[in-house]
């Protein structure tokens, strides 16, 4: 079991390297995602030097060379060990929860698209439609698999399992389902209208609809809330260091993916954990 694991988090990790390429050479102004721009020789962003194969092992080159280029020994984003570890993690946990079953490889998807996307709009302040686009037919695939399977996915068909039951919509998946999505969208684009565009992003409008018809009702209302308080808490604290103003964009999609890998993963955990403290179950 725990070399299943071990195999697993290398496996992600080595998923995760390729991601930072896809995250460090996308260009919103002019490239796609994917395209003939990822392909060509890793080198270093500081010197131009091209990497050899020992220093493009995922997690360890970064610790052996002690996070520095071995040419010119300038310093090495965190973010590369970063996005592999956590690549690696979310292979683990999907299956950890799910074991080797069509569920942990949609999950496993759905939670590495949305660590690229937030790592694309912490740079770049913007989600690429494309993301949004897969996420999206992931959440069609979840679907018709629930309605295929009523085996398939999370216990209750819901991340939260039974307690999903108190908010309804559980009758029918395609209904669930659809009602997260305009529920979620009509969320966004309210206030987007109601900020005039300055409070929110189309892109989060997008991808918090695409979000709700993979993970449903009422889950996409709890992953939204979490995605607002940590936001929320994120931007108190940017604003009391005086590491942001009041004006200073803060790009919404990492908090929204956090807030919804949250619910996919612990989801039931944090429900039950917090009926149990104030000793309602």
């Amino acid at each position: 079991m725990i070399a299943n694991y071990f195999i697993l988090f290398i496996f992600g990790a080595c998923i995760g390297s390729f991601l930072n390429v896809v995250v460090l050479r996308y260009n919103p102004e002019k490239t796609a995602l994917l395209g003939r721009h990822l392909g060509g020789r890793s080198r270093c962003r500081s010197c131009g030097k091209s990497l050899r194969w020992f220093e493009l092992i995922p997690v360890l080159s970064f610790a052996f060379q002690g996070g520095k280029c071995r040419g010119c020994r300038q310093k090495i984003s965190w973010q590369y060990p970063i996005v592999e570890i956590l690549s690696g993690a979310i292979l683990v946990a999907a299956y950890w929860k799910w074991g080797f079953t069509p569920e942990a490889l949609l999950i496993s998807l759905f939670a590495l698209s949305l660590l690229v996307l937030s790592f694309i709009d912490f740079y770049f302040q913007v989600i690429p439609d494309e993301l949004n686009l897969f996420i999206g037919f992931l959440g069609l695939i979840f679907v018709f698999f629930g309605a295929w399977d009523k085996s398939f996915g999370p216990t209750e068909g819901s991340f939260i399992g039974y307690y999903a039951s108190v908010l309804g919509f559980r009758q029918n998946i395609f209904i669930n389902h659809l009602a997260a999505a305009v529920f979620a969208g009509l969320l966004f684009y309210g206030l987007i209208f109601l900020t005039r565009g300055k409070g929110m992003g189309v892109g989060d409008a997008k991808l918090a609809l695409a979000a709700g018809l993979f993970i449903g009702w009422p889950d996409i209302v709890l992953a939204l809330m979490f995605s607002f308080v940590l936001g929320g808490l994120f931007g108190f604290v940017a604003l009391v260091s005086r590491k942001k103003k009041m004006k200073d964009l803060l790009p919404f999609g990492p908090f929204m993916a956090a807030g919804i890998l949250l619910i996919v993963f612990l989801g039931f955990n944090i429900c039950h954990g917090y009926l149990r403290f104030f000793n309602l179950v």
